[in-house]
């Protein structure tokens, strides 16, 4: 499955502590094979069966990007972010029509080159 987002950022003005944003977007999914694996219990038993679709499917802006963070320096040329986020669908994808969601924190780091002389 490929994920293709389109995501916007707006940055607050800058504190002298740190600079905040918040990003909203959506994102796309193009998927070329589906795999699946069912559990389930009749009369007691446990049953385990796995099924593999080929797709094509192409679902444009599935998902709801939304997210802030603050990034603060961490010395003369390092940048520090954090950012939670939250992914929530607009519709099902696939085979099953399943609705993905994802909920996490993004952390990184930015390394500013210093300027030449």
């Amino acid at each position: 499955m490929w994920d293709i987002p389109l995501i916007g950022t707006y940055h607050f003005k800058y504190n002298g502590k740190g600079n905040y944003f918040a990003s909203l977007g959506t994102s796309s999914y193009f998927m070329k094979k589906e795999n699946y694996s069912y559990l389930y219990y009749v009369n007691n038993q446990t049953y385990n069966r796995s099924a593999s679709y080929p797709s094509t499917d192409q679902h444009l802006f599935a998902l709801v990007h939304i997210s802030g963070g603050i990034e603060k320096p961490i010395g003369k040329h390092l940048t520090g972010i954090i950012e939670p986020y939250a992914k929530i669908p607009m519709a099902g994808v696939g085979f099953g029509s399943i609705e993905l969601s994802s909920f996490g924190v993004n952390f990184s780091l930015t390394y500013k080159q210093p300027k030449r002389k």
